[in-house]
Formats: structure tokens, C-alpha cells, sequence
């Protein structure tokens, strides 16, 4: 059976990020929150807390690029 949790790597791969620093990253700032902590201490997430965080972001691109044109 396959977990419902994507650790920090897995969760690179699925955002298409370069390495699992940019969602570490994420977290410190707090853009990100992980849905808790594995067995070594290493962030874990949802499928579903990743696709809101990247809508999330579209939205406020958007408001941004609707902003600076007007």
C-alpha cells in the first residue's frame, strides 16, 4: 500500500523542483507547512497540500500581473 505522504524529495519531484532545498526553504519562510515528520525528521506532505500550495501561488501571480498591467 502506497503513503498517502510525499517526503521532501518526493515532494521536489512533484513541484519539479531542481532540489529538495527549495522546499526547505519554502518551509522556513512559511509558505509551506509540512503535514508532519518521518522516522529521520524529514518533512512530509500531501499530494493535496502540494496542488494548493501551487494554486496558491497562480492566484497571486496572477494578482500580480494583473496589478503591474493596469
Amino acid at each position: 500500500m502506497e503513503s498517502p505522504y510525499l517526503t521532501t524529495r518526493e515532494a521536489a519531484a512533484y513541484l519539479r523542483y531542481r532540489s529538495t532545498a527549495g522546499i526547505r526553504q519554502l518551509v522556513r519562510r512559511g509558505l509551506l507547512t509540512p503535514a508532519g515528520r518521518g522516522p529521520r525528521g524529514t518533512h512530509l506532505f500531501t499530494r493535496a497540500q502540494l496542488d494548493a500550495f501551487v494554486r496558491q501561488r497562480n492566484t497571486a501571480h496572477s494578482r500580480l500581473a494583473t496589478s503591474s498591467s493596469e
